[in-house]
């Protein structure tokens, strides 16, 4: 008898726990994809696309890691020839071009290819997103580099707009510094980048020497190079960084630099891309700025700034990872997503029909104005795309911070102008190791 009574309640306790089991795994997602930015204000942009992304398709997640950029360039050298790394990956074209040729990063399959050709990109983006005629990733953020520049501090100093070349920049520079009773620089009159680990500090001298007329790369013949700096370009452009710490003294190695200084008035101009609007109405929304183009000299130009998405081939669901892309850029949660990018990154979306859905977002937040829209007389460029761009940056780099350290390129044109041969000799080196030399 006690077995007969025992039989239901182990079969019913039996079927409890089948359902119980049944039901986690339906509730576990079964694919979990990851994403890698080196952006950390794109987080909520990613995040709200992985969510809705995972309303549509519940068995998918999308796991987003942002990391410092010279930290993420760092993971995916290592783990992207490795398949170890993510399965969408963010980056520069230039960071990318290395896993391209290596084939750690595929080509766009015809969707992806189709919607880049479709119009909806700038030309420069589309050319520059092809290789060996095949197209890699999708735009995902975008900016013009331009001047900001305090608000206050212009209107004090009898300014009413940012400068348009480079004496007026550097006459205006001079005139907003402000010094204490010893000397010191305690606001920069403009912001110039001083230090720093890793490219960056080359690639902000390379915003200026391209206005001066030079390159990192001078293309001498087809897919052949020379260091494009070892010339009047190269000698004006770092010329202006050693002035501007030691003879004109309108920055300093001392004090803040880049977005914080700005942020904390400690600076009154310096020259960046369209994140800082969303770091400036996130963390100083009182300090009052503007937007002028990047002031021109020997040429009037113009970074045209952006990064792709790209499928990696660490990928193990790459058809899932290509309809993320394409939802991203073309879904039916677009709209929301360029909110976030306008409200809450600072990141402009890529799009150049974006206007169409946002058509008063320059009322809303005029700084943006600039950093989108191009004035009818400026040259756009692109970063330069070959494999070697990091590393001939991070060398010159190096040389870079030490001249701005050194007084004795002041006024000394021989000097500066062998220390630029040096680095320019370096870069060379750099090409002929890669097989990308010419004279």
């Amino acid at each position: 008898m006690k077995s007969g009574r025992s039989f239901p309640v182990i079969t019913v306790a039996a079927c409890i726990i089948m359902l119980i089991l049944s039901s986690l795994v339906c509730a576990a997602p079964s694919k979990k994809l990851t994403l890698w930015t080196g952006y950390p204000e794109m987080e909520p942009f990613f995040k709200a696309a992985a969510k809705w992304y995972n309303e549509l398709h519940p068995d998918v997640t999308i796991e987003v890691a942002s990391f410092p950029l010279r930290e993420v360039e760092r993971k995916y050298a290592v783990s992207l020839p490795t398949r170890t790394g993510p399965d969408i990956a963010e980056c520069h074209l230039y960071i990318a071009q290395m896993h391209i040729e290596n084939g750690s990063i595929p080509p766009n399959d015809k969707k992806l290819d189709s919607f880049l050709k479709s119009g909806v990109y700038n030309p420069l983006m589309v050319s520059e997103s092809t290789w060996r005629g095949k197209t890699y990733g999708l735009p995902i953020l975008f900016s013009l580099d331009s001047m900001l520049w305090n608000v206050a501090m212009f209107h004090e100093a009898g300014f009413k707009a940012g400068p348009k070349d480079w004496d007026e920049m550097i006459s205006m520079a001079r005139k907003l510094t402000r010094y204490d009773s010893a000397g010191r620089v305690i606001r920069s009159g403009l912001d110039l980048r001083l230090f720093g680990a890793g490219s960056g500090v080359a690639a902000k001298w390379w915003y200026f020497l391209k206005s001066a007329g030079g390159s990192l790369f001078e293309e001498v013949r087809e897919g052949k190079y020379k260091a494009g700096y070892d010339n009047e370009a190269g000698f004006d452009t770092t010329k202006l960084y050693v002035d501007g710490v030691h003879k004109y003294k309108f920055t300093s190695h001392e004090i803040k630099h880049d977005v914080e200084a700005f942020a904390n008035e400690v600076s009154a101009m310096f020259v960046r891309e369209a994140w800082v609007v969303g770091y400036m109405r996130k963390n100083a929304p009182k300090v009052k700025f503007d937007v002028s183009p990047m002031p021109a000299y020997k040429k009037t130009n113009a970074l045209y700034f952006w990064t792709n998405l790209y499928v990696t081939s660490s990928s193990k669901y790459p058809d899932i990872a290509r309809d993320f892309l394409m939802f991203v850029a073309n879904g039916p949660k677009l709209k929301e997503l360029e909110n976030i990018m306008y409200n809450e990154v600072g990141w402009m979306p890529p799009r150049n029909d974006v206007l169409k859905r946002h058509p008063d977002i320059y009322e809303k937040i005029p700084q943006y104005k600039y950093f989108s829209i191009v004035p009818d007389n400026y040259e756009l460029y692109p970063y330069p795309r070959l494999s070697v761009t990091d590393e001939a940056f991070t060398k010159l780099a190096e040389r870079l911070v030490k001249i701005y350290q050194d007084k004795k390129f002041v006024d000394n044109p021989d000097a500066l102008r062998t220390a630029i041969h040096e680095a320019a000799n370096e870069t060379n080196e750099v090409l002929k190791e890669a097989g990308l030399y010419a004279k």
